[in-house]
């Protein structure tokens, strides 16, 4: 089947990029931690793309302060009100706390909590690797996105304005924790 991927996964790939040009052209952005910004393939058949390189990471010991996914960004479905759904499994309690306070701070929004069962995004790659990781999503589970995976996982069904608060969250995070060594999560 042909799916479109406009919410799974082409708002969080669109959060991602506007996260980087915004802070690549803020000359202000001085960050004391290293920084990368990573886009994965073959998540839907196995988290492939990501486990690949928390792998090599962690084969490396290559020092990870923190990790964010932004998978699914974009979707809130009619009759709800706009949420951050942190999900709490195979994720780091302080990271998950962190990301709450910044949601707090910066967006505005409300948090609720979720539980996946499983490794359903590529922040498992991380944490199963030993690496601090937490995972923002567009809506709790029970509101899931019923587009995706079809055909009509479309860019009709984009909320733009829920894409800029993950996208002001994720600088946020981005800032947060690259301007003072004393930052902790």
């Amino acid at each position: 089947n042909i799916a479109p991927g406009a919410d799974d996964d082409g708002s969080g790939t669109v959060t991602i990029l506007e996260s980087l040009k915004y802070l690549l052209a803020t000359p202000e952005w001085t960050p004391i931690r290293p920084v990368e910004f990573h886009w994965y393939a073959a998540e839907e058949v196995g988290l492939r793309g990501s486990k690949a390189v928390a792998t090599e990471y962690a084969k490396a010991n290559t020092s990870v302060y923190a990790q964010m996914q932004q998978d699914m960004t974009g979707y809130v479905r009619p009759g709800t009100s706009p949420v951050v759904n942190l999900i709490s499994d195979f994720t780091n309690k302080n990271l998950n706390t962190f990301v709450e306070t910044l949601v707090a701070t910066y967006v505005g929004l409300p948090v609720s909590h979720s539980v996946c069962k499983y490794g359903c995004s590529d922040h498992f790659s991380w944490n199963a690797t030993g690496y601090p990781s937490s995972y923002p999503f567009e809506t709790e589970l029970k509101d899931l996105n019923p587009n995706m995976h079809s055909q009509k996982d479309t860019i009709a069904t984009i909320d733009f304005d829920h894409m800029a608060d993950f996208t002001k969250l994720s600088i946020a995070y981005v800032v947060e924790l690259t301007q003072d060594s004393a930052t902790s999560c």
